[in-house]
């Protein structure tokens, strides 16, 4: 919460959220992916970086559809896939709208502080309020796939407890 306040402090249009475990293959590739996505964006909301998650692990596959006006390259693998209701993969690397970040912060303000939950509940728990709050026109929630940053604490090998 403190970081999206920092970025709405800051004036900036856009806030990039990224968690220490977050890993880039190519960060050249990456800052040109966010200049296109930043300009073919519209309306506001929040683009999921990264893919701990599978669609299918999350139920959002049939949820997605490729987004025509948003584009990660002008050419590559990657696609911008829009989401019917607002979703997150996790927290890893997520960039927020101007707008969005400062719904989704008063959103997370209202919540209790207990019980203590990790912030990737909490953030979709402030989505889905936001969602229903809003008859789901507030913001809009896109994924670019394949992710360009992997959570790297969700790649690490198994531990075998015995």
């Amino acid at each position: 919460m403190d970081l999206l306040r920092q970025g709405l402090d800051s004036g900036a249009p856009w806030i990039l959220i990224l968690e220490d475990d977050a890993g880039c293959h190519d960060v050249n590739e990456l800052s040109e992916g966010l200049k296109h996505l930043f300009l073919s964006a519209h309306g506001d909301g929040l683009v999921n970086l990264s893919e701990s998650f599978t669609f299918d692990e999350l139920g959002l596959t049939r949820l997605l559809t490729a987004e025509d006006r948003m584009r990660w390259s002008e050419e590559g693998e990657r696609t911008v896939l829009c989401c019917e209701l607002p979703a997150t993969n996790t927290v890893c690397a997520i960039v927020y709208s101007r707008g969005a970040a400062q719904r989704i912060l008063a959103q997370l303000e209202r919540l209790p502080l207990e019980p203590v939950l990790p912030i990737d509940w909490k953030l979709n728990v402030a989505l889905m309020r936001l969602h229903q709050s809003t008859g789901g026109s507030e913001i809009s929630s896109w994924f670019v796939h394949p992710a360009p940053i992997q959570q790297r604490s969700m790649k690490a090998p198994g531990i075998l407890l015995t």
